[in-house]
C-alpha cells in the first residue's frame, strides 16, 4: 500500500451549511486542520494567554482561521482579525460547530 495517499494539507475550505435548511451557504472559511504547524502553534499561545478559559474555544477556532468569504453580520461584511472571528464564533455557535467537526477530521485535509 502506498501511504502517499494519506498525506495531507494544513488547510481546508469550508462551505458552512445552513441548519434550517440543511443546504450549502456562500459562506466559505478556511480553517487550518489539527496537524498543522499552526494549529500546535497557536495551542501553545493560547496556553500562555490570560484569557477567561470560556473563550478559548473561540479563540483557538479564530487563531486557525486563514480566511472567509461572504461573511456578513447583521448586514454588514465582517472583515477577518481575530478579535471578530472569535466574537463571530462565540454569536453564532452553529458556525463554530461545523467547523470544529472539520479541523479534527483528518480525512478533510488529505490531498487526495
Amino acid at each position: 500500500m502506498d501511504l502517499a495517499k494519506f498525506e495531507q494539507g494544513d488547510t481546508c475550505e469550508v462551505t458552512i451549511v445552513d441548519p434550517v435548511t440543511g443546504e450549502d451557504t456562500d459562506i466559505t472559511i478556511v480553517v487550518y486542520g489539527m496537524d498543522s504547524k499552526q494549529y500546535r502553534k497557536s495551542k501553545a499561545i493560547l496556553d500562555t494567554m490570560d484569557i477567561d478559559p470560556d473563550d478559548k474555544p473561540e479563540r483557538l477556532l479564530a487563531m486557525l482561521t486563514k480566511s472567509w468569504e461572504n461573511l456578513d453580520y447583521n448586514g454588514k461584511s465582517v472583515e477577518l482579525t481575530l478579535d471578530r472571528a472569535s466574537d463571530i464564533y462565540k454569536k453564532v455557535p452553529v458556525i463554530y460547530s461545523q467547523l470544529e467537526k472539520v479541523i479534527f477530521n483528518r480525512v478533510k485535509f488529505m490531498k487526495v
